[in-house]
């Protein structure tokens, strides 16, 4: 049996081929456009796919991607009717739906092959079963506990399962607009990096820096009933403005997610060009002092 898999509309965006459950080939779409985190379609990657597995694009049996634009719609119409979202935001995932929903003429046209002949083949596999899949099905284990905690895809960014033998029992899931990853991205975006994947530089970053700030940051997240989570809203702005996103054809963009009250609560934000000194918020406070501005409720976190 011969599949392959895509990961496309998306930064990182990759393609994957297996022949009867190994896998052959795994390449993404950055490696040959030189652009890092290349978000669009992964032609690129197919076609290097196929001629590493030395196969002829009409045998292929199964075509998969890790979406599935009818994952969730009861929730999504919930939302919107109870959220009343801007209307640009609603307009901006319409935009990115029809997109997603005509990936198989774009296989069609990447591979030569006729739109029919894909459509027969091809499998829309919701994102998060298809993180904890990928977790669980590649582990040596015959059962394991398996979680998934991203930003979003498919309107749930967390979700975890047991897996037993060749099947997943997913137990709970976290559904927008709370999300993890999406606090992660905020205080990315506030310490001054803007850019998507910038989240490894603060991990690289960590070390060096100290907990001064964890009762602040507590303040961003609460548990709830049954080992789920709650974000505070009022800090974050993707639920009710959007966030400007480009997904097609380069480097991916996203714009601020939070809201000025995160800078309400930990001080001014970093900007990119600011220098990465230990203690840095506190001379720009004393700065701000000697101008006769206000000074802020918070010194800001060190880095």
């Amino acid at each position: 049996m011969l599949i392959l898999g895509i990961n496309a509309y998306h930064g990182d965006v990759s393609a994957a081929f297996l022949r009867d459950g190994e896998i052959v080939a795994a390449v993404e779409e950055e490696r040959f456009r030189r652009i890092k985190h290349w978000a669009g379609f992964p032609r690129e990657a197919i076609r290097s796919c196929l001629h590493l597995a030395k196969v002829a694009p009409e045998e292929i049996d199964h075509f998969a991607i890790s979406r599935n634009p009818r994952a969730n719609l009861g929730r999504k119409a919930l939302f919107a009717l109870g959220t009343r979202p801007r209307l640009g935001l609603v307009l901006d995932r319409l935009k990115n739906r029809r997109k997603v929903a005509d990936v198989t003429g774009e296989i069609a046209g990447t591979l030569g092959l006729t739109r029919e002949h894909v459509k027969k083949r091809m499998h829309w596999v919701e994102h998060h079963p298809a993180h904890l899949a990928s977790a669980f099905y590649a582990s040596p284990f015959d059962e394991a506990a398996v979680c998934a905690i991203d930003g979003f895809g498919d309107f749930v960014s967390t979700s975890w399962a047991v897996g037993r033998d060749r099947k997943l029992d997913v137990l709970k899931r976290v559904y927008f607009p709370h999300s993890l990853g999406l606090v992660y991205l905020g205080l990315t975006q506030y310490l001054g990096f803007p850019k998507y994947g910038d989240e490894y530089k603060v991990m690289g970053l960590a070390p060096y820096g100290e907990p001064r700030y964890v009762p602040q940051l507590r303040q961003l997240i609460r548990l709830t009933s049954g080992g789920g989570f709650e974000i505070d809203l009022s800090y974050f702005r993707h639920h009710t403005e959007g966030v400007s996103m480009t997904w097609d054809g380069g480097e991916p963009t996203m714009g601020p997610v939070y809201t000025p009250k995160l800078e309400t609560l930990l001080g001014p934000a970093r900007k990119p060009e600011e220098p990465l000194e230990p203690g840095m918020r506190r001379s720009r406070r004393r700065s701000r002092r000697s101008t006769r501005r206000r000074p802020s409720t918070s010194s800001g976190p060190s880095i």
